[in-house]
């Protein structure tokens, strides 16, 4: 459900920037979209919702930004920062109750099993990890029993960052956390200011980057899906994309 649930969010994104560009005809924009947002509702994936959720709120953001000095955009940045803190701190507080309006465990699902196990073996070898493997490889240790919940064996951190400190360690947090600011700062840029002689880049195309990284890295926070597949080739897609001449849709 979080894996169809993801595209279907990303596909909102993609069909409702296409809808402003008018790069479909109406009858398929609004067809494509609609089937994406009923696919995102039957999945009822809380993890792919609070992705949504985060952007939208990157979306008035941006669009607010964009009238703003450059002074006004880094205030704004800033305080859309702290009120974050502030969001995910109140979450943690209320943790229990809001898991009980989404009709979820207060485990988080196994999670907080799977992070405690993964932090443990990470302890073991903090410098460098065990070894970039992406998906846990089941035939190799420790992977092999590393995390069984109901007999059912798990090949993900289910937290990307844990992920990349079990796998790579803190040299590879620092190494990744790089690319995702450099690759941040870039996209943001690109969609604040369109350069001169660049028609085929419009208002509304140049948010999508953005939001597609925005939720990438709120769902790494519950998924490893950023080191996997084709959220590692999106991921890998922007950063590349954007020290070129912008990230672009067909």
């Amino acid at each position: 459900a979080n894996l169809l649930a993801l595209a279907a969010l990303i596909g909102v994104i993609v069909f409702g920037i296409q809808l402003a560009e008018r790069r479909v005809g109406a009858a398929a924009g609004w067809g494509w979209l609609g089937a994406a947002l009923l696919t995102l509702a039957l999945t009822r994936s809380s993890t792919v919702l609070v992705a949504g959720l985060a952007a939208l709120v990157a979306l008035g953001v941006l669009l607010l930004a964009r009238r703003l000095s450059t002074r006004g955009r880094l205030t704004l940045y800033g305080l859309t920062a702290a009120a974050a803190a502030v969001v995910v701190g109140l979450a943690l507080t209320f943790r229990e109750t809001l898991l009980d309006l989404v009709g979820r465990s207060d485990d988080l699902t196994g999670r907080l099993d799977i992070w405690e196990a993964v932090i443990g073996l990470s302890e073991q070898r903090p410098v460098l990890g065990w070894g970039w493997v992406s998906y846990w490889a089941p035939w190799v240790e420790p992977f092999d029993d590393l995390v069984i919940i109901d007999g059912v064996r798990y090949l993900q951190a289910h937290n990307a960052w844990l992920d990349v400190v079990m796998q790579l360690g803190w040299v590879g947090v620092i190494v990744f956390t790089i690319l995702i600011v450099t690759t941040g700062a870039r996209v943001l840029s690109w969609s604040m200011d369109a350069p001169l002689g660049d028609p085929a880049s419009t208002a509304a195309l140049r948010l999508l980057p953005a939001l597609l990284l925005t939720v990438l890295l709120v769902h790494s926070l519950a998924e490893s899906r950023l080191l996997i597949e084709a959220g590692l080739v999106l991921l890998v897609y922007l950063a590349v994309a954007s020290r070129l001449r912008g990230v672009t849709v067909p």
